[in-house]
This record gives structure tokens, C-alpha cells and sequence, in this order.
């Protein structure tokens, strides 16, 4: 009884394995998600934006009230109060005075627009940063879906080379039948199996470039090696995307939506938060109004017990900078403002031609695949006839070859046009200002 029980439990175990080790599937929509949450480049801007946050937050803070503790050792001053300090409502010792202690409480109450600038300046730049990380994430989705396709194009090619392979074994096979029987010489025998020996290498060669694939895909998706940490998404079975080629919109439409690229918008928020930057900085000459409150202690040689003073008031400061340091911030501030308009002409002209670009490469495409169509039809009623006149003794072994080799790879370009043609469409929307979901879904990629 125990042989049968294990038996059994052998052939359960043997029957359950192939579901257990199977990985679920993984779509082209499920891998951008994956590389939009996990890829680094991604994290990297989204710090980018916490910093620029914390900045504002801490010019924010330049407008609240300040609270200060003071305790000073004083000796050989030659001065009143306060000399030698350059803080307004500090509490210090006359001429003889050796320490002093106290608390100043001041509030900003007007500085003709230098933090509200500076706040206005640090709004456009975190603005600016969210842009670029909007565009980042679509860049990096568009690169999961080339990661992806390219996956998928090696195995359609394996799946024509291993169907080339099984074809030329069996022609190889007749060859020798036919060399037995003494109808063919030894020559078209050789041959075959050469062919052979060349769809091998084919199969070996395309099976390496899908793996280098898988390893991009992995990449692109922002996972670890798979040796590190259990199954990477990038290792299981890729769902090949639907692709109904939709119409190719004109151009002008195209160029006008390019506008709202993230891009071209990041790129004019960094224009505004430049002028920004030089209003705050020419505000930093105009009057600016502080209200303060001080009090504290001091032990002088007059009065060893102790001198409580207090004072308060407004002050209006009116500064007068002598040095070349203004002169430079408004030179830097300059400088970075042409530096920005010139870089969103850059990007502007750059969205133009990549749209240009990407509908021309979409529109090639599409010819070239009617071509292909065209030629795998000839090239597949020239193999018949070959194939038929060979094996009737009227046609050589190199006239069938060449005709099968042009049904070959008339096949494998129209399947990597075909899918070259998804990942193109999907830049043309990306380009024009959509993200890559909304691609993927307007060319029913999206859908299982």
C-alpha cells in the first residue's frame, strides 16, 4: 500500500508543477505601469521636486516672526549701546559693560516684494520640476513599450525560423531519399543540410538578441536582476498588444497639441521663475519696514546687580550696497533668463521635429509594409513553382532556395514592421502631447 500511496502523491506532484511553475502573464499596459512606479530616473525627479518644496517652505518662513536669544561678553567697547552689534533692539552694555543677555522678537512687516518674488520664483521652479517629472515618466513609459515590443518581435522571429528549420529538415530528409534513389546528386544532398545548419544559427542568433531583450525590458521596467530577488516581472510571458493602425492626423493638428508637451511647458515655468528671480533681487534695494521687541539683562562695573532694559518700535531699513555683489545677482539673474527663453526656443523647435519625424517614420512604415505584403505573395507563388518543378526534375536546388529565402525575409521584415509600427505610433502620440496609456488605448493596444 505505501508504494501505491507514493505513487500517487509522485504523479500529483508531477501533475500540479508545470501550473505552479507557470508566471501569469504580463501586458504592454502593465509593464508602463511598472516602469512609471519603479524606475529610478522617476525617483530622481520626484526629490528633485521635494527639494524645490523645502526651499519654498523655507522662504515662506523669511515672513514670519523671528525669535532670538543673545548673550554677549563686552570688553573695550567705544560706543553707546549696541555698537558693534548691527542688530536692531539688541540689548548690550555701555563702554564698561562685561556680559549681557537678552531676547529679541522681530516681524517683517513690509520688504517691497523681495520674498514674494523669491516665493513666486520657487513656485515656478517646483511647477517646472513636476513638469519634467511628468515628462520623465512618459519617456521612460515610452521606452518600456520599445523594451516590450522588441521582446515580442524576437520571438515572432524565433517562431519563423524554428518553422523554417522544421521545413528544411524535412526538404534535407527528402534530399537523401532522393540521392538514394539515385535521382539527385550528392551536391543537393550537401546543401540541405547546410540550409540547415544555417536556420540553426539563425534560431541561435535571434535567441540571443531575445534575451539581451528581455534583459533591456528588465531594465526599462527599473527592477533588479533576477538573481537577486524572486521572479522579475520582465521574465514573465508577454501578452502580445492588439494594434488596429488607426488614421495618421495632419500635421498642423499635430503641432498644435504638441504645445501642451510637458517639455514646452516646463520650459516656459523656468522662463517665469527666471523673472522672478531679478524682480526679487531689485527688490532687495528698496525700503523694507521691521517691527521689533527686545529686552534683557546686563552686569556692568556701574551697576553689578544688574541693568534690566527693554526696547521697542519700528524700523525702516533702507539698503545701500557700495560692492559690485547687487550688480552681479541681477548680471546671474540676466543670464539665467536668456539661458531659459533660449532653451524653451530649443525645445520648441525639437517638439516640432520630432513630430515631423514620427509621422513621417509611421507613414514610411505603413508603405513598406503594403510592399512586403506584396512580395511575400510573389515570393511565396515562386516557391511553389520551384518547389513543384524540383521535385518533378525541371528546376535546381538554388532556384528553390532563393525563392524560399525571399519568403522568409519578406515575413520577418513585414513582422517587425508590424511591430515597429506600434511603438512608432505610440512616439507620434507621445510626441504630440498624449501619455503613453492614451496611445496604447487610441490603437486598442490597451485591450487584451
Amino acid at each position: 500500500m505505501l508504494w501505491r500511496f507514493v505513487l500517487i502523491t509522485t504523479l500529483l506532484v508531477e501533475a500540479t508543477a508545470p501550473a505552479l511553475a507557470a508566471s501569469p502573464s504580463l501586458t504592454i499596459l502593465e509593464a508602463v505601469a511598472l516602469a512609471e512606479q519603479n524606475h529610478p530616473r522617476i525617483a530622481g525627479m520626484q526629490a528633485r521636486v521635494t527639494g524645490v518644496e523645502a526651499r519654498r517652505r523655507e522662504v515662506r518662513g523669511d515672513g514670519l516672526p523671528r525669535v532670538e536669544l543673545q548673550a554677549v561678553h563686552v570688553e573695550g567697547l567705544s560706543g553707546s549701546k549696541g555698537a558693534g552689534l548691527g542688530v536692531q533692539g539688541i540689548v548690550s552694555s555701555p563702554l564698561i559693560a562685561d556680559n549681557a543677555a537678552g531676547v529679541n522678537v522681530w516681524q517683517r512687516l513690509y520688504d517691497s516684494g523681495e520674498i514674494r518674488n523669491r516665493k513666486r520664483s520657487l513656485s515656478y521652479q517646483a511647477d517646472s520640476a513636476r513638469t519634467e517629472t511628468e515628462a520623465t515618466r512618459r519617456q521612460v513609459g515610452l521606452d518600456a513599450v520599445r523594451a516590450f515590443v522588441e521582446v515580442l518581435k524576437q520571438d515572432a522571429l524565433l517562431s519563423i525560423y524554428r518553422d523554417l528549420l522544421r521545413d528544411r529538415q524535412a526538404f534535407a530528409t527528402q534530399a537523401e531519399s532522393f540521392l538514394r534513389a539515385g535521382l539527385r546528386t550528392g551536391i543537393d544532398a550537401s546543401l540541405a543540410k547546410i540550409q540547415v545548419a544555417r536556420a540553426r544559427g539563425l534560431i541561435s542568433g535571434t535567441t540571443n538578441r531575445r534575451d539581451q531583450a528581455r534583459t533591456a525590458l528588465q531594465r526599462a521596467l527599473g527592477e533588479a536582476s533576477s538573481d537577486r530577488g524572486g521572479t522579475a516581472a520582465a521574465s514573465r510571458a508577454l501578452t502580445p498588444p492588439r494594434y488596429e493602425p488607426p488614421a495618421i492626423p495632419a500635421l498642423d493638428t499635430l503641432l498644435q497639441t504638441a504645445q501642451s508637451r510637458p517639455e514646452i511647458v516646463a520650459a516656459r515655468q523656468s522662463v517665469e521663475a527666471a523673472r522672478a528671480d531679478i524682480r526679487a533681487v531689485r527688490a532687495t534695494r528698496d525700503p523694507q519696514v521691521v517691527g521689533f521687541l527686545s529686552g534683557g539683562a546686563a552686569n556692568t562695573s556701574r551697576s553689578p546687580d544688574g541693568d534690566l532694559e527693554w526696547a521697542g518700535g519700528v524700523a525702516v531699513k533702507l539698503p545701500i550696497d557700495v560692492s559690485s555683489v547687487y550688480g552681479e545677482r541681477i548680471a546671474q539673474g540676466e543670464a539665467k533668463l536668456h539661458e531659459a527663453e533660449a532653451r524653451l526656443r530649443d525645445v520648441e523647435q525639437q517638439v516640432a521635429l520630432e513630430v515631423q519625424q514620427a509621422g513621417a517614420d509611421l507613414e514610411n512604415l505603413r508603405q513598406q509594409q503594403e510592399v512586403d505584403r506584396e512580395e511575400i505573395q510573389q515570393a511565396s507563388s515562386a516557391l511553389k513553382v520551384s518547389d513543384s518543378q524540383y521535385r518533378a526534375g525541371l528546376g535546381t536546388f538554388l532556384d528553390r532556395l532563393q525563392a524560399e529565402n525571399a519568403v522568409v525575409e519578406a515575413t520577418g521584415r513585414l513582422r517587425e514592421r508590424e511591430f515597429d509600427s506600434l511603438v512608432t505610433w505610440t512616439r507620434l502620440q507621445v510626441t504630440r502631447g498624449a501619455t503613453v496609456q492614451e496611445a496604447l488605448t487610441g490603437c486598442g493596444a490597451g485591450q487584451k
